[in-house]
């Protein structure tokens, strides 16, 4: 994980940003902090794509460069004059993460350890409206997110002691 779904948000926002009409996108699962809320893209072999048009009577070259920190995606071609502007609406339709015990052979016997923080789900919106270089509404359109609720998940050694009410998966 990390490697693809960072070229495939870092090639959608280049996309996004640059007006193109979007094609197919999808949004991770939970929500990932060091992407912009609903501005991220996933893929998956043999499922999910990204696909993108261009729709400019140009040549598109798509430049990429990387550091061990960053990646940047550029697109190059003629110039199209297009202004694109986004806004992301409230986050909506929370839900929230359940607590979750998973016997663990591997977690020292009478002891629990906490391997994800949990994340609230929710909804959210982005609005992007490209106008031409004359200024006419070239595409307007809402990229809609569904972020799922990340459980809290112990693993429990052998021997340790649920709190109360807490049941055992696995």
């Amino acid at each position: 994980g990390g490697g693809v779904c960072q070229v495939a948000t870092t090639v959608f926002d280049a996309a996004f940003l640059g007006g193109y009409s979007i094609l197919e996108r999808h949004n991770h699962s939970f929500y990932i902090s060091h992407y912009l809320k609903g501005l991220d893209a996933t893929v998956a072999d043999g499922g999910f794509d990204l696909r993108f048009a261009n729709d400019t009577d140009h040549a598109i070259v798509i430049r990429t460069s990387t550091t061990p920190t960053t990646m940047t995606v550029v697109f190059l071609s003629h110039p199209t004059g297009r202004t694109v502007s986004w806004k992301a609406g409230a986050e909506s339709n929370f839900s929230e993460p359940k607590t979750r015990h998973i016997a663990d052979g591997d977690t020292p016997a009478k002891t629990i350890v906490q391997q994800t923080q949990g994340e609230r789900g929710f909804d959210i919106t982005v609005r992007r409206t490209v106008l031409n270089a004359d200024g006419s509404v070239l595409r307007e359109g809402d990229f809609p997110s569904r972020y799922t609720a990340e459980d809290i998940v112990f693993q429990v050694g052998k021997g340790a002691k649920l709190p109360a009410g807490a049941t055992f998966e696995g």
